[in-house]
């Protein structure tokens, strides 16, 4: 599972993720309606001279105020969307023109870049989900990729490694196309035996650090600075 089955790189307004993924609206559930009148449109200051971009990988994501400035575009304020998506906002609509035009520089950083100009864009965010219960001869990316892919996009990314001082448990981060707190138990079958395996999604908002106002909190609700790769808990780095 991957970002190629996203539609222009951005998951596809409108439905859930699943819904997304297979192209079918059928199966999002009912809840109340709040109807929204046609006028409203929000972010108007940032029509024409903002891009909104898709990074590539979570390094991207978290070095991206640093990289854009390597690369000569230093005055641009980031805006955090949620998941991989970003608002890159520019002085004028001919820096935004402008970046745009120089896709062969920051094609390395993003999948998808397009002008903001008020059009939809469906939500979604980076959930950490801690699991539990994997036993140790079964300890790899492959079987942890199986298990997170159950709740969204699982990124090309090591999750563990021979040399991890905790093996009991992992964080791994997923793109997820609903706002739902995660907990479900899952059973793995391996050579017809049966393990009992626990996910959780039980720590706070992420914060990025090329967002963060100074005067800012960039701690969780369990107060664990997550601002970045090198600031996980250390049961999730």
């Amino acid at each position: 599972m991957g970002d190629q089955k996203m539609k222009g790189g951005f998951l596809r307004t409108g439905c859930l993720y699943s819904s997304a993924v297979k192209n079918d609206n059928s199966n999002i559930p009912e809840t109340e309606e709040i109807k929204i009148e046609t006028d409203i449109s929000a972010l108007e200051s940032r029509h024409g001279r903002a891009v909104l971009v898709r990074v590539q990988d979570f390094n991207s994501l978290i070095s991206l105020n640093k990289t854009l400035s390597d690369f000569r575009f230093k005055e641009v304020e980031l805006q955090y969307v949620g998941g991989f998506n970003m608002l890159n906002v520019f002085g004028d609509d001919e820096a935004a023109s402008g970046f745009l035009k120089s896709g062969e520089e920051w094609k390395v950083w993003f999948s998808n870049a397009e002008l903001w100009v008020g059009q939809e864009l469906a939500y979604e965010r980076v959930a950490w989900l801690r699991v539990h219960g994997v036993p140790l001869h079964l300890w790899t990316d492959k079987v942890f990729d199986l298990i997170c892919g159950r709740f969204g996009i699982v990124p090309k990314l090591p999750h563990v490694s021979d040399e991890d001082a905790d093996l009991s448990m992992v964080c791994v981060g997923v793109l997820v196309g609903d706002g739902k707190r995660i907990t479900e138990e899952v059973v793995l079958n391996w050579k017809n035996k049966r393990y009992r395996v626990w996910v959780s999604k039980d720590i706070g908002d992420w914060i990025l650090d090329c967002i963060e106002d100074e005067e800012a909190s960039d701690y969780f609700d369990d107060g664990v600075s997550m601002s970045g790769s090198e600031n996980l808990p250390p049961e999730c780095q």
